[in-house]
């Protein structure tokens, strides 16, 4: 029977991921280095090469936590890097659970919810971070982290990539509710409660007291608030 010899690179990812270690990392496998280089254009093309000359058909990264550890942007690098480096040398990396919980608590996607990073959003959501985990102590998710600060731009990306409009966290409040009971009223609520209404969230899922996100709103004398919920009931 003929066998087929697949080339596979294997490489244990270490704490503290950074574009140089990354690639040193990926050559160390190889047998190689990136020693005197010093340019991230002229260490893509030499790892590029290296992998490519070397048949490599399947690349897996082993403990790849370790790639989504560290502030926002460290985030948004390496799951950069790893995306340019499947689509550049066009073969498939295997090991990353992108909706693996940091401290059983807290995926990619709400990580970069809170911060308010939008590109990071739809990158983890790209790469296969699912807006619709559960996360965080209260039982909530993405869309609903993102709703409480207000931060509308990655409401729009979490709600045009599926996040589940209407879910109901510990507290009794869904995305919209959080928006209006622990926003201000002002531009940024006002833009995602805008957001959540042309989606089609149900406007009326109340708290646990009764009161509708509407009720709240009057209450507070978020009067643009009030308009753009009763605008969207008809």
């Amino acid at each position: 029977m003929d066998r087929y010899i697949l080339p596979v690179l294997s490489v244990q990812m270490m704490p503290e991921v950074t574009a140089i270690r990354f690639y040193a990392q990926l050559l160390d496998a190889l047998g190689s280095s990136l020693e005197n280089i010093q340019k991230t254009d002229q260490r893509n093309a030499v790892t590029f090469n290296i992998i490519g000359t070397c048949g490599v058909r399947l690349l897996t990264l082993n403990e790849l936590h370790n790639l989504l550890r560290g502030p926002p942007a460290r985030q948004r690098e390496s799951l950069g890097l790893t995306r340019h480096l499947g689509n550049g040398l066009r073969i498939p990396i295997l090991g990353a659970d992108m909706n693996a919980l940091e401290n059983c608590i807290y995926d990619v996607l709400t990580i970069a919810a809170v911060a308010d990073d939008p590109e990071l959003v739809s990158l983890a959501m790209e790469l296969g971070n699912r807006p619709d985990l559960i996360t965080s102590v209260y039982d909530g998710t993405a869309l609903i982290a993102a709703a409480h600060l207000g931060h509308h731009e990655v409401v729009r990306r979490l709600i045009a990539g599926g996040a589940p409009l209407d879910h109901v966290n510990n507290l009794g409040w869904t995305a919209l509710m959080e928006a209006v009971v622990l926003g201000n009223g002002e531009t940024d609520y006002q833009a995602t409660v805008s957001a959540l209404a042309d989606a089609g969230a149900d406007l009326t899922i109340p708290d646990r007291d009764g009161v509708t996100p509407l009720q709240h709103a009057k209450a507070r004398g978020y009067s643009e608030i009030v308009r753009i919920i009763r605008a969207a009931e008809g």
